[in-house]
């Protein structure tokens, strides 16, 4: 993998907030930590933290919980599988004095959620990487499985580029149930789902091994779990934790409930900030009026606790978004959070909430924006001189774009023209040796039939070759069309970036079973010569090889 091109955020429409933060912006120093600009800022950080004594609450639950999410823990059983060394060794240096924690984080989606779920992964393991080759020991990475989470919609959503070059979605057959994702067995519709993608994907070794991943082990799977072994199996390797929030018994909650006593000043703060944000001219992306506790029934379901109203000692106390990155860096020794844009804009939120609850605020860094392209697709990109961001206006737009930039319309017309006239001039050559007729009868009747053959036969080559003319240009209007429809398919699906639509499992189809891992050689937020963080960031294109010798087709070319 390399990256080949670079592309301004500016260009997508994100929030003020996070691209005022990557500018450094001065009218956001109070609301957000400084952007890091090098590794050295980052691994002086780490040994700031290390000085102030900064420790786990409850560390060994959290070991137990991390252990038993990777391990696939169920009611009724335990899946036989093992964690990799890297990850045993990364479970003993967190159970150090002075261990520090690479975080990132999202909700569980089907089919492990869209890409930029890996590309967090990747930077996140990328910037750890870096950090210990510039010294810093005892730093592991932990993905923070938001399996407490209830919006089914967004949990329920992934699509695949299918072979007609349409954007298909893939969901499971179940209602929002109110459940927690973690609580929220799916075991029977994510079977008919796992059948319903085998269609969608290049049917490799590898790609129906990586499917076969998704079929579920247990009647209590939910897409939380499947999200755990999906990350552990590709970066397992490099060491990655994973800790699903449902696991985390209640003494690790006690906390919470504690804060939500204190709802009313919590509340006034997040609604200074959000006026204050708002006056400095920002959009404020998250509701400061959002529920700061949930409460998880026996049964799973969650619900909001209002301020004021204490949470039952018979359920769960689960963090709201805006006290949930509080509550995980009071679980954690965060000293890094890898966040995307719009969890950015919503920690400009946080600044005052982290101080009103004693827990120390970890820096922040963007995560990779990444959008994969294969030799062909790149090929077209470059033969047509477009830019990802164009393709979001769609198939028909761009189409005509094309046609305007290169003349393809005029060269439509001069088939038409052409066709015309190679038709005219075979009724005009029938009728010039029509006209011959009594003069070469008067010669030699015998000589009339050959004379009419004649006629015939070129007047036919004729037309047929008009055919072809016509025929050519459609197939070309054709390929035009099907290369523009691959393009906006697949680096711009329905409009959106590539990496909020697609998921991980069909570039590994592609790419093989290292794929995932291969992300982290262009994922570091820094750049790899100097160590300094991209002029500004921006979003990259990156290109890949797919690794079956079949698929990997030849750019195609009109004759």
């Amino acid at each position: 993998m390399r990256i080949v091109r670079k592309i301004e955020f500016s260009a997508y429409g994100l929030p003020s907030i996070f691209t005022g933060w990557l500018d450094g912006a001065a009218n956001l120093e109070s609301f957000l930590p400084p952007l890091p600009r090098r590794i050295e800022d980052v691994a002086r950080e780490a040994e700031e933290r290390r000085s102030h004594g900064l420790e786990i609450a409850h560390r060994r639950e959290v070991l137990t919980a991390i252990r038993e999410s990777l391990e696939a823990r169920f009611d009724d059983a335990a899946l036989p599988l093992g964690l990799h060394a890297e990850q045993e060794r990364a479970l003993d240096t967190l159970s150090r004095p002075g261990a520090l924690a690479i975080v990132t984080g999202q909700q569980p989606c089907v089919f492990g959620g869209p890409l930029f779920v890996a590309h967090k992964v990747a930077t996140a393991l990328r910037l750890a990487r870096d950090l210990r080759a510039h010294g810093v020991d005892d730093v592991v990475t932990v993905f923070w499985n938001h399996d407490e989470d209830h919006d089914w919609g967004e949990a329920n959503q992934v699509a695949f580029v299918n072979p007609a070059l349409d954007v298909q979605s893939v969901r499971l057959r179940l209602p929002s149930s109110g459940l927690a994702t973690g609580k929220f067995e799916v075991a029977a519709a994510l079977e008919r789902a796992v059948h319903e993608a085998r269609d969608l994907i290049v049917q490799t070794p590898w790609g129906l091994e990586e499917l076969e991943h998704f079929v579920p082990r247990s009647a209590h799977e939910t897409v939380a779990t499947t999200t755990t072994r999906m990350l552990s199996r590709h970066f397992g390797s490099e060491g990655l934790l994973i800790l699903e929030a449902t696991r985390l018994p209640p003494s690790t909650r006690t906390i919470l409930r504690d804060w939500h006593g204190n709802a009313a000043s919590l509340r006034r703060r997040t609604q200074d900030t959000a006026s204050e944000l708002v006056d400095r001219g920002h959009d404020v992306t998250v509701d400061p009026e959002q529920a700061l506790l949930f409460s998880i029934a026996e049964d799973g379901r969650r619900r909001a606790v209002p301020d004021g109203e204490a949470c039952s000692l018979a359920h769960l106390p689960s963090a709201g978004v805006l006290l949930r990155s509080v509550w995980q860096d009071w679980i954690l020794p965060t000293l890094t959070y890898v966040a995307g844009p719009g969890e950015i804009a919503y920690h400009a939120l946080t600044a005052s909430l982290y101080q009103a609850c004693g827990v120390v605020r970890p820096l922040l860094v963007p995560r990779a924006s990444i959008v994969l392209t294969d030799p062909r697709t790149l090929d077209l990109l470059e033969r047509f001189e477009l830019d990802v961001p164009e393709l979001r206006d769609g198939v028909q737009s761009i189409l005509e774009r094309v046609v305007e930039r290169f003349g393809d319309d005029s060269e439509t017309s001069g088939a038409k023209s052409c066709s015309k006239l190679l038709r005219a001039e075979a009724r005009a050559f029938r009728e010039r040796l029509s006209e011959l007729e009594s003069t070469v009868e008067s010669i030699d009747r015998f000589l009339v039939h050959p004379l009419h053959r004649i006629a015939s036969k070129t007047a036919s080559e004729l037309g047929r070759l008009a055919d072809k003319v016509e025929r050519q240009k459609r197939n070309r209007s054709g390929r035009l069309r099907q290369h523009v429809r691959r393009l906006c398919a697949e680096l711009a699906p329905r409009g959106s970036l590539q990496e909020r639509v697609l998921p991980l499992l069909p570039f590994v189809a592609r790419g093989g079973s290292a794929f995932a891992r291969n992300l982290c050689d262009v994922t570091s937020p820094f750049a790899s010569g100097d160590d300094a963080m991209l002029a500004k960031p921006a979003q990259r294109v990156v290109l890949w090889t797919p690794e079956a010798e079949s698929d990997a087709v030849e750019p195609e070319h009109d004759d």
